[in-house]
């Protein structure tokens, strides 16, 4: 609406645009907008705005590769960091360019100052180098996927066929090495055949992709798509009534209407572990669901497919037990001592039928699986201690476990390692930070995955209603993967920490994460490196239906009302 009524005063109005440049609270929620390009598009000056208060995007460049990434011209995107603001603070006859006379503040960067794999290598203020850092070269993305030149193009009624045949230039696999100019065999929602041989048999609709890249659906190994807030403002993510609640069911709680599914299946997840959250010492059972559907129980590809365990400051409570570490750690162990007592009094029972049968205790109940080593534990926590602490409690009563956030994880490699315990790395874009996460260190995946434990990533595409994945630092699996390389990760690895890896930690690899024959046809088309800026999903397909085909300057209208 500002675009129209202000289009006369596009010389004297200067619009500086924060974190929220995605979204707006009065729009279509089940749609983004990228507010910055929408403007410079139209001429107006715009800059953009860190939220410099403690979240995650405090890096001007990330921002500015947002904007680039969802179709904001890099022209409009470098001078929105560089010299609009300088016009806006009436600066610009100092800085804010590069130009005889103005001040010697020059960044030198290894690359496109729009990829997350660019580093800065040396900040000069006033002529006098301030930063040189040393910059390693194991970051660069491989040079031999190039970006695809045409626009993807789509056969009509593709929700018809049963019988796909997807022509790929580059397919990943994550099962093995990439194909060149293979194709992808769908029937009935499965893969049938994936071949290096590009001769398709009768019978099959053909997708032209030969000028893209193919891989598998994204997989989040934890979230809370469909219980964060809603149109209501309503979060069903904790049950705070009481600390131990290991009877809950997630499924009871999941939305399928909620835009964040809508927002996850633009940015390529096909599959999700939901969870409930990290406020209980014990909170419940997760389910895996695919990212599609307007019935949860058919959504549901595995109930009860997690238990969740909270250690650390997220359980603490203020006026009741648990309010210390150590009560946290003999609430716990005291519930999986009454667990193991009533395990030993129903398998008496069920032995020899004698004498009353146990009363039946929803709770203990929901433990026995965990206790027979049916059901993994998810384990949040971020301190060194608190990790110590799960894994004593998983040694005592030989629990299968698996850490989640886990920030200090890199400085227990031996314990972890032994154990054979994955872990899921959640909020690699961070702020300030608190106690909690002190010792957070960008380099921790690749430190990881050196020590060969295996990782994946979590994405934060489910906080409020009204926000995208890519309005939230760490919204996009893709970008985080991204940004893991920058710091050490190596490519492979991290493409593999959001498809197959993710899949084997919520074990779900006999379905889900790799182009096989067999799998569920969970499929991602993209203009180019999984990892650059500008490969955004180009197309989506979930047990072989296409869900998502990017239309050109989506993100770059505006409605009329």
């Amino acid at each position: 609406l500002l675009v129209d009524a202000l289009a006369d005063r596009k010389d004297d109005i200067h619009f500086n645009i924060g974190p929220p440049m995605m979204f707006t609270y009065f729009d279509d929620p089940l749609t983004f907008r990228n507010n910055a390009a929408i403007l410079a598009n139209a001429d107006f000056k715009v800059s953009l705005q860190t939220d410099a208060l403690g979240g995650g995007q405090q890096n001007l460049r990330h921002l500015a590769m947002i904007c680039v990434r969802y179709g904001m011209k890099a022209e409009d995107a470098l001078k929105a960091i560089t010299l609009a603001p300088a016009e806006a603070c009436d600066l610009d006859k100092r800085i804010g360019s590069i130009e005889k006379g103005k001040d010697a503040d020059l960044v030198m960067l290894n690359g496109d100052p729009f990829e997350i794999v660019t580093e800065v290598e040396k900040v000069m203020i006033d002529g006098i180098i301030e930063v040189a850092n040393v910059v390693e070269a194991n970051n660069v993305l491989s040079s031999d996927i190039k970006p695809a030149q045409s626009n993807l193009a789509l056969p009509e009624n593709l929700d018809e066929m049963k019988k796909i045949a997807i022509k790929g230039g580059t397919i990943l696999t994550s099962a093995g090495p990439r194909i060149q100019d293979g194709v992808i065999l769908i029937e009935k929602g499965k893969i049938k055949k994936v071949s290096d041989n590009n001769s398709i048999p009768g019978g099959y609709t053909v997708i032209d992709a030969s000028d893209f890249v193919i891989m598998p659906g994204l997989v989040s190994p934890r979230s809370y798509v469909g219980i964060g807030s809603n149109w209501r403002q309503q979060s069903h993510i904790d049950e705070i009534s009481k600390p131990i609640t290991p009877a809950l069911e997630v499924k009871h709680a999941i939305e399928p209407q909620a835009p964040h599914f809508v927002y996850g299946q633009e940015l390529g997840v096909t599959t999700a572990l939901v969870t409930p959250g990290n406020k209980n010492v014990i909170g419940g059972q997760g389910a895996v669901l695919k990212m599609t559907g307007v019935v949860v129980d058919k959504m549901i590809v595995k109930e009860k497919a997690m238990m969740v365990m909270g250690l650390g400051k997220s359980a603490k409570r203020k006026d009741s037990m648990p309010t210390t570490r150590m009560g946290i750690a003999a609430l716990l162990r005291e519930t999986l001592i009454k667990a193991q007592e009533y395990q030993k009094k129903v398998e008496e029972y069920e032995q020899d039928k004698e004498g009353d049968k146990p009363k039946r205790d929803l709770d203990m109940e929901a433990l026995l699986p965990i206790l027979r080593g049916e059901m993994p534990v998810m384990v949040h926590c971020e301190r060194r201690d608190d990790i110590l602490t799960a894994l004593r409690v998983a040694d005592e009563f030989n629990l299968k476990i698996i850490f989640d956030g886990a920030t200090d994880a890199y400085r227990v490699l031996d314990e972890i390692k032994k154990r054979n315990i994955p872990v899921i790395i959640e909020q690699l874009f961070r702020g300030a930070g608190d106690v909690e996460d002190i010792g957070f260190n960008p380099k921790a995946p690749a430190l990881l995955a050196e020590a060969g434990i295996p990782i994946a990533f979590r994405p934060t595409i489910n906080t409020w209603w009204f926000t995208p994945g890519v309005g939230e630092a760490g919204g996009d699996m893709l970008e985080i993967a991204a940004f893991a390389v920058k710091n050490g990760l190596d490519e492979e690895t991290a493409l593999r920490a959001v498809t197959i890896d993710a899949a084997k930690i919520i074990a779900m690899e006999d379905r889900v994460g790799s182009l096989e024959a067999g799998k569920d046809a969970d499929i991602l088309i993209l203009r180019g490196h999984p990892l650059q800026t500008r490969s955004i999903p180009e197309a989506v397909f979930i047990d072989g239906k296409l869900i998502y085909h990017r239309k050109e300057g989506t993100r770059l209208t505006i409605n009329r009302r």
